[in-house]
């Protein structure tokens, strides 16, 4: 059994967390740690846990059993903590706050597996979660910038459960460069409001200069193997991914060069609980999709 601990229990991202990891097979989760609501049960804190688990919030010590930490603190506390905090050689660190892209600490992996499975599996031991938006937007685009495609500039519409596009395009960018140096399109975001209690939608509206039919083959040899993403031809309703770690790519051939990619996921999974699960599970040698084969809540 994995041993697993979370530092910044009571945040609402460690409140997902939670939820997976209790039922999840092969963890065994030890430590709950915060310097807020010591002594409380989780269940105290966190919706949905009644029966699920007896922990209680402890303080942010002896850690250094633990075979995976997981971190949900903000970015500033997240540097603080880690400041004085020594890492064993033998324990892997999941940072859910941003801080290491807040702060380009670049010993952590981009933690999304679509474009750093290689890495997640081959020796790292230090990985951060992307946000939700930009995990969304790169799965998107990410057969187009890896096949040579030529991309005119990028209008990217972002919908759903959704606070705050701050940052989102240098993500974006930082690691569409680091899949492709001379990659140089512009991109702009926009952020629609529209009521949706977790789901988001990322849609992408492209000029392109390849026959949509070998476009489509390309994100489909692309995502063959990677089990978490469905490309599909028509456009979704969130109900398909709300409640799970699903992302599903919608391309829609609008004619004449004019691509659509309808991208959507749970924004409190991607880009948060689920994909921290997901790298968990790449970092310890698991099948992908271990605790992450859930019913989606809509059905």
């Amino acid at each position: 059994m994995i041993s697993v601990g979370i530092v910044g229990a009571s945040d609402y991202n460690a409140g997902e967390l939670i939820r997976l990891l209790v039922n999840h097979p092969d963890v065994n989760l030890v430590k709950l740690c915060d310097n807020k609501n010591q002594g409380k049960s989780i269940v105290s804190i966190h919706h949905g846990l009644i029966g699920e688990t007896n922990l209680t919030v402890s303080p942010i010590e002896k850690l250094e059993d633990i075979d995976v930490l997981f971190i949900s603190l903000n970015s500033n506390e997240t540097k603080e903590f880690l400041s004085d905090y020594i890492i064993p050689d033998d324990q892997f660190i999941i940072d859910m706050s941003g801080y290491a892209r807040e702060y380009c600490d670049t010993k952590f992996v981009y933690g999304l597996s679509e474009l750093n499975r290689k890495p997640l599996v081959r020796g790292a031991h230090l990985a951060t979660i992307p946000t939700s938006i930009a995990s969304a937007i790169l799965i998107s685009l990410i057969p187009m910038v890896i096949n040579n495609i030529a991309i005119s500039d990028i209008i990217i519409n972002v919908k759903g459960g959704v606070e705050s596009l701050s940052g989102i395009d240098s993500e974006v960018i930082e690691q569409l460069q680091k899949l492709k140096k001379e990659f140089n399109s512009n991109i702009k975001i926009n952020l629609s409001e529209q009521e949706c209690r977790r789901g988001i939608r990322v849609e992408i509206s492209l000029t392109v200069n390849m026959p949509f039919d070998e476009i489509f083959k390309l994100y489909e040899d692309y995502y063959d193997d990677h089990n978490m993403t469905y490309i599909l031809r028509d456009r979704k309703d969130y109900k398909e991914v709300e409640g799970s770690d699903k992302c599903i790519v919608s391309l829609i051939d609008k004619s004449n060069g004019q691509l659509v990619i309808d991208t959507i996921a749970d924004a409190r999974l991607r880009g948060g609980a689920g994909d921290a699960t997901h790298v968990m599970n790449l970092f310890c040698g698991l099948h992908e999709k271990v605790g992450l084969t859930l019913k989606v809540n809509n059905f």
